[in-house]
């Protein structure tokens, strides 16, 4: 699914399973999970399975659908956004008056307009590339820290969705990422309105770097001493749009394979002449949550 930009996405489980439900090892993947559980079969599977391994599906069709999808998941990466990161802030960033015009890119709701990009997914006819890391790193290069903690207490990603089509556990989906390092606070002062303030005050002052301190606040007392930080908590909002993914698909392939059934009873579409397509019948999905640690 190599594009024009070679842009650079997550490499990550969920991305691998998506390919895999799309593209022709999805026949393997199903006959694997069916050979551990002989007792549960879904031959409705099987035939979606088929018709995307022989790509007798329509690519125009396939795009539209994994489009849908990467919409729905980019959305749901936004409010999981909003509800832990930005709904948390109490004070703007230092950066928002930095006077070096390269730490904007970290202010003003950077990482926030990085995730609404339309180039942070990419839907084809086989699949979903989900997390531009180039267009993140290159907007917000402080996604990494925000999303997956910053050393020593930040925990990276813990979670996996398994995805479940009539008692057969089809994918299993997760970003595979550590926190970052531990980081450095600089030399810099605590300012609160118009005054740099002591440290009993901090939970509600901003921090400025010694040398980035905004004209008209005067220095009454010695920048605090560089120090290590005490770490960052993940907030996991790339979580949100993983496990959107793993809803979102099963139930869009059992609707793509009632349009093809619909289809075969009038002489045409990817159906036609697979005897063993079964009459569309809903298949129980769901997706379940794991902890891995």
């Amino acid at each position: 699914m190599a594009t024009a930009t070679r842009a650079r996405f997550l490499q990550t489980d969920a991305i691998n399973a998506v390919r895999r439900m799309g593209v022709e090892s999805i026949t393997r993947s199903v006959a694997a999970a069916v050979s551990e559980a002989a007792q549960v079969q879904s031959r409705q599977l099987q035939a979606i399975g088929d018709v995307l391994s022989q790509r007798l599906a329509s690519r125009t069709g396939m795009t539209e659908v994994h489009r849908d999808i990467g919409l729905a998941a980019q959305r749901s990466v936004l409010a999981s956004y909003d509800q832990t990161v930005t709904a948390r802030k109490t004070v703007p960033s230092y950066r928002l008056t930095s006077r070096n015009p390269a730490n904007r890119r970290f202010a003003g709701g950077a990482l926030r307009r990085a995730l609404a990009n339309p180039a942070f997914f990419e839907a084809t006819s086989t699949g979903i590339r989900f997390g531009n890391i180039g267009l993140l790193d290159r907007e917000a290069a402080h996604w990494h820290r925000l999303n997956f903690g910053a050393a020593p207490i930040g925990e990276g990603s813990r979670s996996r969705f398994n995805v479940t089509w009539s008692g057969l556990v089809i994918a299993a989906l997760g970003l595979e990422d550590g926190p970052s390092p531990g980081f450095l606070i600089p030399r810099g002062y605590w300012v609160l309105g118009n005054e740099v303030v002591g440290s009993g005050t901090r939970g509600s002052a901003a921090f400025y770097p010694a040398s980035e301190l905004p004209s008209g606040i005067a220095r009454r007392t010695l920048p605090s001493p560089a120090r290590q930080s005490a770490g960052i908590e993940a907030r996991n909002f790339l979580d949100a749009g993983i496990r959107r993914i793993a809803e979102e698909l099963p139930a869009a392939y059992q609707d793509m394979y009632r349009e093809w059934w619909e289809q075969a009873t009038r002489g045409s579409g990817p159906l036609v002449g697979m005897a063993h397509a079964p009459r569309p019948a809903p298949q129980t999905v769901g997706v379940s949550r794991e902890l891995l640690y």
